[in-house]
C-alpha cells in the first residue's frame, strides 16, 4: 500500500446504532499516507454490512462461531498489506479528525514502538459517574506516554509496574505489522490486547499511549454486570498475568470502604445524588460487586453452575447452560439435600468446604490419568507465548542423557533404594494413589524410597508436594524431589507414566530401570504423534511392571516387554458391608470421570436414559466427576468428586453401580465388590481379568444391549446378590502388602 500506510481493521456484528457513527468519523480522517478500512463481519442482521460497504469499506465476513476477539483481529491483520494495522471496535467513534494520524505518529517517530493505543472518553449519553471515571484513567497513564524495560529486575518485582506496561486498549489501538508478523494476537477469551502488549514490552519493544487520539467509547454498568466483568478480568488476569486482584477478604472490605466513599463524596460534592438517583446507588452497590468479584475470579473450586452464572465469557456460559435460572437454581438445592440425606450434615459440608478450598484448580491437577497435562491435544500457548513450541514441549517429554555412571560408582547406592518418577498430580488422581500405595508397601519392607516429580508444576518446595500428598492421599514414606534436577543415584529408577518413560530410560546413575504401567496410554490419544510416543515407551527396553494380566500379556506379545503383573486390591478395613439407610429409590451408582474419555461416560448416559426410562425406581448417582454442566433428564444426585473418606459410605447406599472403561479397569470394582456392591462393567478383555462371569455382570459396548444387561440385574434381586458375594469375597482376599511383596519380588527376578 505505500510507505505509513495504515489498514483499520474493525470486528462487527451488529453494531448499531454507533457503528453507523464510527463509519461516518472514519469517512473524515484526514492522514497523508495510504488507509483503508476492513470490518470483519461475524453475521450482522441489522444492516451493519451495508453501511460498511456504503462508505467504500471492505468487508470480509466469518461464521458467528469462528469469531475469538485475538483469532479475529489476526484474520483482518493477516488480510493487510499495510505498514500499521490499527484495531477499532464498533462502537468506538473517532472523536476528531485527526484520530488515525495521531495514533499512528508515536510509530512513524519511533521504529522501537511496536503498538499504540488511544485515550478514551465517554459517549455524550453517559452518565457523569462513567465520564469521571474514564478522565480519571486515563489522567493516570498520562504519565507513561511510551513505556519500555529498561531494568528487567525492577519491572519483575514491581506487579503495579507490571499492570502499566501491558495495559493496553484494542478498542482503539494500532500496531506495526513487521511486529505483528513475529508476534501475534494470542487466540485467548479474554484480555487478548493485554497479553499482546505484555509480550512485546518483554521482547524489548516499545509501548506508546496516545493522548490526543481521542475515542469516544464507554459503558455504564450496573451491580451484577459489574459483579461479572471484575469476575472474569479477575480470573483472566490470575491465570495469564498470576495477579490476585482483592487477595483476601480484608482486600474486599478495604477497596468497598474506599470507592463506596470516593463515589459518594463526589456524588455529594456534584450533585448527582439529586440529579442521578439510581445511578448513584447502583454506584454505591458496585462498590462492593466490584472488588466481591475481584475476589472470587482468582478462587479456586467454585462450583460450574455458579461459574456460568457470575461469567459473561460466552465460553464458560455455553457449558450446559439452562435458560431456566430458577429450574436449575432449584436443582442445584435439590443436589446438595439429596447428598446430605444419603451421607448427613457432617459429610456434606465437608464435601463443599473441598471444593471452595481446592475445587480443580489445584497445582497442574491431573485426574485418573497420570497422563500429561496435554493428553489428547498438541501443546497450547502458555498464555504469554506468541508461538506455540512444539519443539521445546515435547523435548520436555522426550528427555535427553542425565546422570552419569561416575556419580552411580561413587554413591554405590545400597540394593534397596529405589527411586520412583511420576508426572504432577492433582485431586483425586487413582494412578497416583496406587503408586503412593506401593510406595508406603515397600517401605515397610525395608525400601529407601525417593519420589521424584516432573514438571510442569507449581509446587513452591518439594516439602509443599509431599505435605498435599498427605493431605489429598496418605502420608508418604519417601523422600521427595522436584525436576530432572532431583534425580538421585538408585539401584533401581522406575518410570510410571509414559512421559517419564523417556527420563528414566536416559538416566545413566542406576543399575537397572524399570515401568509400572497402570494402563495402555496410547490408546488415551487418537492416532497422533502422542499416540506413537507412548507406544514407543514400550520399546526402550524398561522391564514392565504392570497392573492386571491384561496389560502384562499384550505388552510382552505385542512388544517383547519382559513384563510381570500385579492386581489391584484394597482396604478392607476400610471398604466394608454396612446397612443401606432407608429410602424408595433404586441407588444406581455411576462412575461420571467425563474428563477422562476411556471412562465412556457417553456410553453410560446413553444407556442410562434408556434404563431410567423403563425403571422410575431408579435414582442414578454421579460419582467421580461433576455433571452439573450437562443435561440430565433423569432422576439423579450429583455427588461429583468426592474424598476418600466419603466413598464407603456412598458405596454402601448403593444397590448396583455401573463402572465402564474403554482400557484398563480403575479402582472401583474391587472397592465396590467389598462393600458388597453388584457392579456392571463393559463386555472388554481390558474388564475381565480381575472378576470372574459369577462376580459381575458384563455388557456389551452398546447403549441398547446394556441397558438390557442393567436392567436385568435391577429386576433379578438374586442373581444381584449372588454376584456381589462371590466379588466380595475376591476383594477379601485382597491385600496391598501382598500386592507390594509381588512387586519387590519382580525388581528382584525381572
Amino acid at each position: 500500500m505505500g510507505p505509513d500506510s495504515v489498514s483499520i481493521i474493525i470486528p462487527v456484528k451488529n453494531g448499531l446504532p454507533h457503528f453507523r457513527e464510527v463509519c461516518d468519523a472514519l469517512a473524515t480522517q484526514d492522514y497523508d499516507a495510504p488507509w483503508e478500512v476492513i470490518c470483519i463481519d461475524s453475521g450482522s442482521t441489522d444492516g451493519s454490512k451495508k453501511i460498511a460497504l456504503d462508505h467504500g469499506f471492505r468487508v470480509h465476513e466469518i461464521r458467528p462461531e469462528t469469531f475469538g476477539h485475538g483469532r479475529t483481529r489476526n484474520v483482518g491483520a493477516e488480510m493487510s498489506t499495510a505498514d500499521y494495522v490499527a484495531f477499532l471496535t464498533h462502537d468506538a467513534i473517532p472523536n476528531d479528525t485527526e484520530w488515525l494520524a495521531k495514533l499512528v505518529q508515536p510509530m512513524r517517530d519511533d521504529t522501537r514502538v511496536a503498538g499504540v493505543f488511544s485515550r478514551h472518553i465517554a459517549h455524550s449519553d453517559a452518565d457523569p459517574f462513567v465520564t469521571w471515571e474514564l478522565e480519571q484513567h486515563f489522567k493516570g497513564l498520562a504519565d507513561f506516554p511510551v513505556v519500555e524495560i529498561t531494568d528487567r529486575a525492577a519491572y519483575d518485582a514491581n506487579v503495579g509496574l507490571q499492570q502499566i506496561y501491558h495495559f493496553y486498549s484494542d478498542n482503539a489501538s494500532a500496531l506495526r505489522k513487521s511486529v505483528w508478523n513475529d508476534i501475534p494476537y494470542p487466540d485467548v477469551q479474554f484480555a487478548e490486547d493485554q497479553i499482546w502488549a505484555k509480550t512485546v514490552v518483554e521482547a524489548g519493544y516499545r509501548k506508546a499511549f496516545a493522548q490526543d487520539s481521542v475515542v469516544r467509547h464507554s459503558h455504564a454498568f450496573g451491580m451484577w454486570e459489574t459483579l461479572q466483568r471484575s469476575f472474569d478480568e479477575s480470573r483472566a488476569f490470575n491465570r495469564l498475568f498470576g495477579y490476585k486482584l482483592s487477595p483476601t477478604w480484608r482486600d474486599v472490605f478495604r477497596s468497598a470502604g474506599y470507592l463506596f466513599k470516593r463515589d459518594a463524596q463526589k456524588a455529594w460534592s456534584e450533585g448527582w445524588w439529586k440529579s442521578y438517583p439510581g445511578t448513584t446507588l447502583s454506584r454505591c452497590g458496585a462498590a462492593l460487586t466490584r472488588p466481591l468479584g475481584h475476589y472470587l475470579g482468582h478462587r479456586p473450586g467454585l462450583p460450574s453452575w455458579f461459574e456460568k452464572r457470575l461469567s459473561r465469557d460466552d465460553w464458560i456460559r455455553s457449558l450446559g447452560h439452562s435458560t431456566d435460572e430458577s429450574e436449575e437454581n432449584m436443582s442445584v438445592l435439590k443436589k446438595v439435600a439429596r447428598y446430605r440425606t444419603a451421607h448427613g450434615n457432617r459429610a456434606t459440608v465437608r464435601a463443599i468446604a473441598r471444593r471452595l478450598k481446592h475445587g480443580t484448580a489445584a497445582p497442574s491437577p491431573q485426574f485418573e490419568s497420570i497422563a500429561p497435562a496435554s493428553a489428547g491435544s498438541s501443546p497450547q500457548p502458555a498464555g504469554l507465548a506468541q508461538k506455540i513450541d512444539v519443539i521445546g514441549f515435547y523435548n520436555d517429554i522426550l528427555a535427553h542423557d542425565h546422570g552419569h555412571t561416575l556419580e552411580l560408582e561413587k554413591a554405590d547406592p545400597a540394593k534397596n533404594t529405589l527411586q520412583w518418577v511420576v508426572p504432577n498430580f492433582g485431586f483425586g488422581s487413582g494412578g497416583h494413589l496406587n503408586i503412593f500405595r506401593f510406595i508406603n508397601n515397600l517401605a515397610d519392607l525395608g525400601y529407601d524410597q525417593r519420589l521424584v516429580i516432573l514438571p510442569p508444576y507449581e509446587w513452591s518446595s518439594a516439602e509443599k508436594a509431599k505435605q498435599m500428598i498427605a493431605e489429598w492421599y496418605q502420608p508418604l514414606k519417601a523422600e521427595v524431589a522436584l525436576g530432572v534436577d532431583g534425580f538421585a543415584p538408585s539401584h533401581k529408577t522406575i518410570a510410571t507414566g509414559w512421559q517419564t518413560a523417556y527420563w528414566v530410560a536416559k538416566y545413566q546413575a542406576t543399575r537397572d530401570r524399570f515401568y509400572f504401567i497402570q494402563d495402555f496410554e496410547p490408546a488415551f490419544y487418537a492416532n497422533s504423534s502422542e499416540y506413537f510416543m507412548a507406544e514407543n515407551t514400550y520399546k526402550l527396553g524398561l522391564k514392565g511392571i504392570t497392573a492386571g494380566t491384561w496389560l502384562s500379556d499384550m505388552l510382552h506379545e505385542d512388544y517383547g516387554m519382559k513384563t510381570g503383573p500385579v492386581s489391584f486390591a484394597c482396604d478392607t478395613d476400610f471398604y466394608k458391608p454396612g446397612d443401606r439407610r432407608p429410602g424408595d429409590n433404586f441407588n444406581l451408582l455411576f462412575y461420571s470421570r467425563h474428563v477422562t474419555k476411556r471412562r465412556l461416560f457417553e456410553l453410560g448416559m446413553c444407556a442410562l436414559d434408556k434404563v431410567c426410562k423403563t425403571h422410575p425406581e431408579v435414582a442414578v448417582i454421579f460419582a467421580g466427576g461433576d455433571v452439573s454442566g450437562f443435561r440430565v433428564p433423569f432422576h439423579h444426585l450429583n455427588a461429583g468428586e468426592l474424598k476418600l473418606s466419603e466413598l464407603p459410605d456412598l458405596y454402601k447406599q448403593t444397590d448396583l453401580a455401573l463402572v465402564l472403561s474403554g482400557t484398563n479397569l480403575s479402582l472401583l470394582p474391587l472397592e465396590l465388590a467389598a462393600c458388597k456392591c453388584p457392579i456392571v462393567m463393559n463386555d472388554t478383555p481390558s474388564s475381565r481379568w480381575l472378576l470372574p462371569e459369577d462376580a459381575a455382570y458384563y455388557a456389551p459396548t452398546d447403549p441398547d444391549a446394556m441397558a438390557e444387561v442393567i436392567s436385568r440385574a435391577i429386576t433379578d434381586t438374586k442373581e444381584r446378590n449372588a454376584k456381589a458375594e462371590v466379588a466380595y469375597k475376591i476383594s477379601q482376599d485382597s491385600d496391598w502388602s501382598v500386592e507390594a511383596q509381588k512387586v519387590a519380588h519382580l525388581l528382584e527376578t525381572l
